[in-house]
C-alpha cells in the first residue's frame, strides 16, 4: 500500500469514527454498559492517545528511531496479511492497553473538542505520511506492545483495523 493510499485508508477510517461519535448523544459520552470498563467518550480518547503516539514516533529523528527500535529485519506484511494476523491474534486474547493509551475521564461536555483532537491527528498523521520516502515507511519500526514491531507503513494500516475494532465494540454495546 503507497502513500497515498495510506492516507486514503487513514482519511476513511477516521471519518467512520468521526460519524459514529457525532451521531451518538452526546449525553450519553460517560455512559459505561455494565459488561465494559470504558465510556463511549474514553474510547474515542484511547483511539487520539494512540494516533498522537504513532505521529510522536513517525516525527522522531531516523538515526533514534534506527538505534531505539532497529529496522524492519523481515519481509513487510500486505494489507491482507495484517488484517489477517490482527483479526486472528486479537480475537484469542483479551489485551489491556498500555498505560500511555489509557483514556481518563471523560465528560459529555468533551465530545466536540475530542472530535476536533481526532481530526487534527489524523491530519499530522497524514503530514507525517507524506514527508516520508517510500523507502522509510517500510524500514523504520515502531513497536507495538502485543503484534511486534511493526514498520511505519503497517502501523498506520494498523489503525484501520483498531478503529474497526473500537467501531465494533461500540455498535455492539453502546446503542
Amino acid at each position: 500500500m503507497n502513500k497515498v493510499a495510506l492516507q486514503h485508508l487513514t482519511n476513511q477510517s477516521t471519518a467512520e469514527l468521526k460519524e459514529w461519535f457525532e451521531s451518538y448523544p452526546q449525553d450519553k459520552f460517560e455512559y459505561i454498559p455494565e459488561s465494559k470498563s470504558w465510556s463511549t467518550g474514553q474510547h474515542l480518547l484511547h483511539i487520539i492517545k494512540l494516533y498522537k503516539g504513532i505521529n510522536m514516533a513517525l516525527r522522531l529523528p531516523k538515526l533514534v528511531l534506527r538505534f531505539k527500535f532497529g529496522t524492519l529485519k523481515r519481509e513487510e506484511y500486505s494489507f491482507e496479511e495484517l488484517q489477517h494476523d490482527f483479526l486472528t491474534n486479537y480475537g484469542l486474547k483479551k489485551y489491556k492497553s498500555p498505560d500511555n493509551v489509557m483514556p481518563g475521564h471523560v465528560s459529555n461536555e468533551d465530545r466536540d473538542t475530542l472530535l476536533s483532537k481526532i481530526e487534527r491527528e489524523k491530519k499530522l498523521l497524514n503530514e507525517q505520511v507524506e514527508k516520508l520516502s517510500e523507502k522509510a515507511l517500510s524500514k523504520y519500526v515502531i513497536p507495538h506492545p502485543y503484534f511486534g514491531n511493526y514498520s511505519f507503513r503497517e502501523f498506520v494500516m494498523f489503525l484501520k483495523f483498531h478503529n474497526d475494532h473500537h467501531l465494533n465494540t461500540l455498535n455492539e454495546n453502546y446503542l
